[in-house]
């Protein structure tokens, strides 16, 4: 599969040390190419260490400080999570960006995300819901029977708000487009885990790969590279045993053409033997239907797939889902609770999360606007407690660094 020189050059950089020729090519290069990418952060924190502390693009330097402050939200929303359902005794565990962030990247900062990602299993919904807003988390339809019937037959997450910190998006399931209890068998083994307080668990690496390969199909075209760079983080992460337990899981579930597909467009990034294993297995045990996808996205690349193509040529292969062929019907016409929420959603502002996660200030006047003095930098004096609490769950740097 061919890809744009700018990505695989991009690719490459993020793959490398700092000093390596791709990786100064990057940095001195067009910054709105990292924006566009969501790989600004990562390239700012590498700058600066390289460089020992040195002056970066105005961009670069807004980016660094809105990626440490945004880590320390995050560090503080797990707090009140963990203590909210940790105090009902409720099983929980990160997934997507808020656990990727500190055990898949060399630095949290590097992984952009806009809010946490909690998984549960589908039978404690409604006592982590009246755990959470015991705890002072709001989810907006507290009264609203319509989002209820919604959320109880079709919906597989709600977004909660708190004071301070980031939202958090609780799933009691995952996608409808994928087999139903997949969600509550990736809780099921997942493991726990001390940082993150009683209840807390990790996923599996594995599980995590395959959640990370679908959930990069949801996101509509065109994709940012910080979506394939998941990949690559958790193939470094796990190594060549991973490509087993992927296999198991993706075959198990039906998921061949979600995960071989996402293992071949990231394999073209970053020619990795895990990715070249599993886009072999995986993609060698597909239908018709699925097949023509694979054979689309080879010529056209991976932004001409959308998610709806992916999941029709699933259904014409007779692969399984909890939604079945409704997902059709609901693209044409979606849920009466969706739509009154969406009506309701345009006509409100936009809340200070929302705020935070647009573009960064233009300098004006040519000065920067710095309203606040940055953070601290990673590896500087004062670090976070809690940032080297949780890093201290990473696995030993042979296995974090290793290859396949």
């Amino acid at each position: 599969m061919e890809v744009e020189p700018e990505a695989s050059l991009l690719a490459t950089a993020l793959a490398s040390e700092p000093s390596s020729p791709a990786w100064m090519t990057v940095a001195d290069g067009d910054v709105e190419l990292l924006e566009r990418n969501r790989v600004a952060a990562a390239v700012a924190v590498r700058t600066m260490i390289a460089g020992g502390g040195g002056e970066i693009s105005p961009v670069l330097h807004w980016r660094l400080r809105n990626g440490a402050a945004r880590v320390a939200m995050l560090l503080d929303t797990l707090d009140r999570i963990s203590e909210a359902l940790g105090g009902a005794e409720i099983a929980w565990a990160p997934i997507k960006g808020g656990d990727l962030a500190f055990r898949a990247y060399e630095h949290p900062e590097d992984r952009d995300f806009g809010d946490l990602d909690v998984l549960i299993a589908e039978h404690d919904r409604r006592r982590a819901v009246s755990a959470l807003r015991a705890s002072g988390w709001r989810n907006g339809h507290e009264e609203d029977s319509l989002m209820e019937a919604y959320l109880h037959d079709e919906g597989y997450c709600e977004t909660f708000t708190h004071s301070s910190g980031i939202p958090v998006e609780l799933h009691h399931r995952v996608w409808g487009s994928v087999p139903a209890a997949l969600g509550d068998e990736v809780m099921a083994a997942a493991m726990p885990d001390p940082s993150l307080g009683a209840s807390g668990r990790r996923v599996t690496v594995a599980h995590a790969f395959v959640i990370a390969a679908f959930h990069v199909w949801t996101v509509a075209p065109p994709r940012a590279l910080s979506n394939w760079w998941d990949l690559e983080r958790l193939a470094r992460l796990g190594g060549a045993a991973l490509v087993g337990d992927i296999e198991q899981f993706a075959g198990r579930w039906e998921l061949q053409l979600p995960v071989g597909l996402a293992a071949l467009v990231a394999g073209s990034l970053w020619p990795r033997d895990v990715f070249r294993s599993l886009a072999q297995h995986l993609l060698g045990d597909l239908r018709l239907s699925e097949r023509i996808l694979v054979h689309w996205c080879a010529r056209r690349g991976a932004d001409a797939v959308p998610f709806w193509s992916m999941v029709l040529a699933r259904l014409l292969a007779g692969r399984p889902s909890r939604h079945g062929w409704r997902s059709v019907w609901r693209r044409l016409r979606p849920h009466p609770a969706l739509r009154a929420s969406r009506r309701g959603a345009s006509a409100r502002p936009r809340s200070n999360v929302e705020t935070q996660n647009s573009r960064p200030p233009k300098p004006v006047g040519g000065i920067e606007r710095r309203d606040a003095e940055p953070p601290a930098l990673p590896g500087e004096a004062g670090q976070n407690a809690k940032t080297q609490r949780r890093e201290g769950a990473k696995p030993p740097p042979d296995r974090a660094g290793s290859g396949e």
